[in-house]
């Protein structure tokens, strides 16, 4: 197949935009009204497109909410963990549904951060995909923020993440995050620092001692993060 050995193109999906990214290039971005006229919208666009390849999925923080993932003792490889994992996600997130999980890399005997996604989404985003394209992977896009956060010194002590419909913060000191939470329905700046900036207080965390991140809304970033997917609608904002 033509795709083999290509770079992946970047695919947004939230319950408020779409957005399609080749490389450094905003090829589309599409306000919508709620998931399921952006899956619609998504199945439309992967039809219409002359030829597959393979796409990196990046899902806003409403539809892959996060959730720290206690030690797990005794589990007998990442297939078995996962399960454990899926297991626990209804009751961690509030997703009244069976569950896919990301989980971030890290050793089972401690704390990881983890998102949780309806299967049923899952699903459709494998039916719209899984004939003429290949998914090379399906993430939250906060844990693309928090991986470059995170490669950063000093490392931050909390991370906000904001995308079209959502706030995520992750929090902790020392080597390991403590909390994770999306707040849902943050749709613009002003909103989404003002809940930063508490929840920093409630934690005792300096502003120093933490970053905001966001995805604009279909304008290319004036300083966009080009180590980031979907980078050029990614830029820092505190």
């Amino acid at each position: 197949m033509w795709w083999a050995g290509s770079k992946p193109i970047d695919i947004y999906l939230g319950t408020r935009a779409v957005a399609v990214c080749e490389g450094a290039q905003l090829s589309l971005y599409r306000s919508v009204e709620g998931v399921d006229q952006a899956l619609a919208f998504l199945d439309a666009w992967a039809s219409g497109q002359a030829h597959g390849g393979k796409v990196a999925l990046w899902l806003g923080g409403s539809l892959c909410r996060p959730f720290m993932m206690p030690p797990l003792s005794g589990v007998r490889g990442p297939a078995e963990r996962r399960r454990a994992v899926a297991a626990m996600a209804r009751e961690l997130t509030g997703i009244d549904a069976e569950c896919h999980v990301w989980i971030a890399r890290g050793p089972a005997e401690k704390s990881q951060v983890a998102g949780a996604l309806d299967w049923r989404i899952q699903s459709q985003l494998e039916a719209t995909f899984g004939k003429r394209w290949k998914i090379a992977s399906l993430r939250p896009w906060w844990a693309e923020m928090l991986r470059m956060a995170l490669e950063n010194e000093p490392r931050p002590s909390a991370v906000g993440v904001q995308d079209c419909d959502s706030l995520t913060i992750l929090a902790g000191r020392g080597a390991e995050f403590e909390s994770a939470i999306t707040f849902t329905s943050v749709v613009d700046r002003e909103t989404a620092r003002a809940v930063f900036t508490r929840s920093l207080l409630s934690s005792s965390i300096e502003a120093e001692e933490a970053v905001l991140g966001a995805l604009l809304a279909g304008v290319p970033a004036a300083a966009p993060l080009a180590s980031v997917a979907l980078g050029v609608l990614a830029e820092i904002v505190g």
